[in-house]
């Protein structure tokens, strides 16, 4: 019997509600692996990553949130949310890293998406080198 990818992203998401981050992350790869153009597996990984990595020290969500705004990008309005979370992790993960200029990028990137968003214009306005 033939598995489809469809069970990888279920069950993956059991893992994640539980959360057991690494088998949510391994059911959520082999998604990926047969549906490399869906963002929904990329972004449902890099949410498991993030689960493994809270602080977001390591940046295990980084490559993952990269490939969901890559793939979200050619239709913004469907993707709205996905990109937001995934410009929203990466902005916190360079504001960590110290890199102001890359966090203010995404989080600028953020109000693009939502210009009427207050809470990044905060983040915003408490970036270094305004």
């Amino acid at each position: 019997m033939r598995t489809h990818p469809e069970d990888y992203i279920s069950l993956g998401k059991v893992y994640y509600r539980v959360g057991n981050y690494e088998a949510a992350d391994a059911a959520f790869s082999r998604f990926v692996e047969m549906e490399p153009k869906i963002v929904r597996g990329y972004l449902w990984r890099a949410r498991a990553k993030s689960g493994i990595d809270q602080e977001s020290r390591q940046g295990l969500a980084r490559q993952d949130y990269k490939r969901v705004i890559k793939l979200g990008s050619r239709d913004e309005e469907t993707y709205r949310k996905d990109l937001v979370e995934a410009y929203e992790y990466l902005g916190y993960y360079y504001y960590v890293r110290e890199r102001h200029s890359k966090s203010k990028f995404c989080w600028k990137k953020v109000l693009e998406i939502e210009p009427g968003n207050q809470d990044v214009r905060v983040v915003l306005d408490s970036l270094p080198g305004k």
